[in-house]
């Protein structure tokens, strides 16, 4: 039971880390509408109620000849279009377009009727009205060019065919500058997980995790961090967007009268994101000098690695531990014994190596015999003859003795 719970525990957590998930502002089944005072007649004497919910939000009709419905309840029909929806967060109470006020609701009401008559054949507007002029008329013909030009906003974030490839520059394995692919996203934000000690950093190499649309990252990692060769980090990106969309409601019939449904503008949270990997292949080669007769590491030699075009790059001396370079690009290195360790005969065989996606790990021994002191004959010969000399006296005189 345990187990199972455990299980179903990780499913959930991947299921919330990997897919999608849109945050959706509850959408109502019914609205309560309220009161319905007039407008002045600003063009001409076209006058009509100014519809609102009974808690102040402001609504649009969708039939100027129906009648106008107030204090009763409206259901929700179903989404509208793009045209609609983009004069609703275009027009007032979202924007101000001349007094912020009640000429804006009149020129944001007109756009929905002109548009619809446009886009649906219906014929709220009169053409002796559309041909009207002046700065409220270009207003409401502004609203409903740009509605019949209206795109669907589409929140999104995208990494999945981004460059996530990481190679060694100086102390770190890092990506290139990665910039996600977006819509309708002001900022997003980067996590990721897979090795220890990895960080998310700007283009500048400071460390942060949100970033606005447009801007880059970077995943690095120090080589000297890394605790195996072959290492993937996950990389999550997500984002919120604002999306609005226009909803359609229909009032309740009263007295057998056909009502003016109305359209109402919802704004709607999206929560987005993305994933990919970044795979590093780290190279590890170890350098061992030791006693070729004990097998014991020797410290005090001085080794050079070089590279292909022979420029030195690592000098380091030796002591009683193992060597160990995790920093080297791909290439062909050379490694050789400049001074050799007190008391030793100096190596001077060159051991080369290649580092590749095919070959990571190397570990090299730079074997040292110990010097052989040998005697100084021109100093131990007369001191041989001396030494046989007085033996021989010696005897002689023991000899002498025994026979007197």
């Amino acid at each position: 039971m345990k187990s199972l719970k455990r299980l179903l525990s990780l499913l959930l957590v991947i299921a919330v880390v990997i897919l999608p998930v849109t945050k959706v502002n509850a959408v109502s089944e019914t609205i309560k509408l309220g009161d319905a005072p007039m407008t002045p007649s600003y063009i001409g004497d076209f006058a009509f109620h100014i519809k609102k919910m009974s808690n102040g939000e402001y609504l649009y009709c969708t039939n100027y000849h129906a009648s106008t419905a107030k204090n009763v309840d409206a259901k929700l029909v179903g989404k509208m279009d793009k045209g609609i929806t983009y004069i609703l967060q275009n027009g007032y109470p979202n924007h101000k377009l001349i007094d912020g006020g009640t000429k804006d609701y009149y020129i944001t009401q007109i756009a929905v009727w002109w548009y619809l008559d446009d886009t649906t054949g219906s014929n709220n507007l009169t053409s002796s009205f559309k041909s009207q002029t002046g700065s409220m008329i270009n207003r409401i013909k502004s609203l409903v060019v740009g509605a019949k030009a209206a795109k669907d906003v589409e929140t999104s974030i995208d990494i999945a065919k981004a460059d996530t490839t990481m190679t060694l520059n100086g102390d770190y394995y890092e990506t290139n500058a990665i910039t996600p692919v977006t819509s309708n996203l002001s900022k997003y934000t980067v996590q990721i997980s897979g090795v220890d000690k990895a960080e998310i950093v700007n283009t500048n190499g400071v460390v942060q995790d949100t970033f606005n649309a447009k801007e880059a990252f970077k995943i690095r990692v120090k080589a000297s961090d890394l605790n195996s060769l072959n290492n993937t980090i996950k990389i999550f990106v997500k984002g919120t967007g604002i999306e609005y969309q226009a909803y359609e409601y229909n009032p309740v019939e009263k007295d057998s009268k056909k009502m003016q449904n109305v359209a109402r503008l919802v704004k709607v949270n999206k929560n987005v994101n993305s994933i990919n990997t970044a795979t590093i292949k780290s190279y590890k080669v170890s350098i061992a000098k030791i006693d070729a007769e004990s097998r014991k590491y020797i410290a005090g030699a001085v080794i050079s690695i070089k590279d292909s075009n022979g420029k030195e790059v690592r000098r380091f001396t030796t002591d009683e531990n193992l060597y160990i370079i995790t920093d080297l690009p791909n290439g062909t290195y050379s490694v050789n014994e400049e001074v050799a360790p007190n008391g030793y005969i100096k190596n001077d065989k060159s051991t080369t190596f290649t580092l590749d996606d095919n070959h990571q790990s190397y570990q090299i021994e730079i074997e040292n015999y110990k010097e052989v002191i040998v005697p100084d004959t021109a100093t131990a010969t007369p001191i041989i003859f001396i030494i046989l000399g007085i033996t021989i006296l010696g005897l002689g005189v023991v000899f002498v003795k025994k026979h007197a």
